[in-house]
């Protein structure tokens, strides 16, 4: 696969795994089946664990940068949110 390819899948796999996570922790929460402290340690966890991804991506190609997207678009949503 073409390192540009290969690294955009690489993030757009590491933004679907962190969605995942925070939607079923709040949905474990909605539920009732986990205490939002819980919950949000859970998310911070596992959010925090993207970094498990980076193997995926190739440094063949300027695009293996993207693996900082999560973190700088979470960054960004919790200034535009806090502001």
């Amino acid at each position: 696969m073409e390192p540009l390819y290969q690294n955009i899948l690489a993030s757009l796999a590491t933004v679907v795994y962190v969605k995942a996570v925070i939607a079923s922790c709040g949905f474990a929460v909605a539920r009732q089946w986990l205490p939002a402290k819980v919950s949000r340690k859970v998310i911070h966890v596992a959010a925090g664990s993207w970094i498990m991804f980076w193997p995926l991506f190739s440094t063949d190609h300027w695009t293996w940068r993207l693996n900082i997207l999560v973190p700088a678009i979470y960054t960004v949503q919790l200034f535009v949110k806090g502001a």
